[in-house]
C-alpha cells in the first residue's frame, strides 16, 4: 500500500474512532446526568430580651416594717428560639458578692416550658431558668426586684445578666 493511501486511511481510522466516541459522550450527556447535594442544618439558638437596661429605684421606706420598700420591674420578655434537643435556659449575674438583693422570676407563656421558681442573684452562680426547651421558639416574661435593708446602706451596683440556651 502506498505511503500517501496508509496515512490517508490511518487519518480516516482515527477519525471514525474518536466521531463514535464523541457521538456516544453526547449521546449520554444528553440522556441522563446526575448531582449529589448535601443539605446540611446547623442547630441554631438564638435568645433576646427587649430591655437592655433596666433601672431598679428604691426610694421609699415603710414605716410599719421599718425597711426600705422593694423595686420591681416586669416590662421584661425574654425570647429565644432553637432547633435542638433537650435545652435549657440559663442566667447569670456578673456580681460575685452584691450588697443589695436582686431577685429574677421568669414567667413563660408556653405551658411546656417550665420555670425555675424565684431566682436570687447573690453570687455570680449560673441558675437554671427555663427548663425544657426543645426545637421550637418560645419566650416568657421576666420579673426582677430589688431589695435592700436598712444596714445595707446606699449605692448603686450594676449587674451584668447574662441568658443563654445551653444543653440540659
Amino acid at each position: 500500500m502506498n505511503v500517501r493511501y496508509r496515512h490517508i486511511a490511518k487519518g480516516f481510522w482515527r477519525l471514525l474512532f474518536f466521531g463514535v466516541i464523541f457521538s456516544q459522550f453526547v449521546r449520554a450527556q444528553g440522556v441522563n446526568t446526575q448531582q449529589v447535594i448535601t443539605l446540611q442544618v446547623v442547630e441554631l439558638n438564638k435568645i433576646g430580651i427587649n430591655l437592655n437596661t433596666v433601672n431598679l429605684l428604691i426610694d421609699q421606706a415603710s414605716f410599719e416594717q421599718g425597711q426600705p420598700l422593694p423595686a420591681e420591674n416586669s416590662d421584661g420578655t425574654l425570647v429565644w428560639t432553637t432547633n435542638g434537643d433537650n435545652k435549657k435556659i440559663t442566667v447569670s449575674s456578673n456580681q460575685t458578692s452584691p450588697r443589695f438583693t436582686l431577685k429574677l422570676i421568669a414567667q413563660p407563656e408556653n405551658n411546656a416550658d417550665i420555670a425555675a421558681p424565684e431566682i436570687t442573684l447573690n453570687d455570680n452562680t449560673i441558675h437554671d431558668l427555663v427548663m425544657g426547651v426543645s426545637r421550637r421558639s418560645g419566650k416568657c416574661r421576666i420579673r426582677l426586684n430589688a431589695s435592700a435593708t436598712l444596714s445595707d446602706g446606699v449605692g448603686i451596683e450594676n449587674h451584668v445578666i447574662t441568658y443563654t440556651i445551653t444543653s440540659s
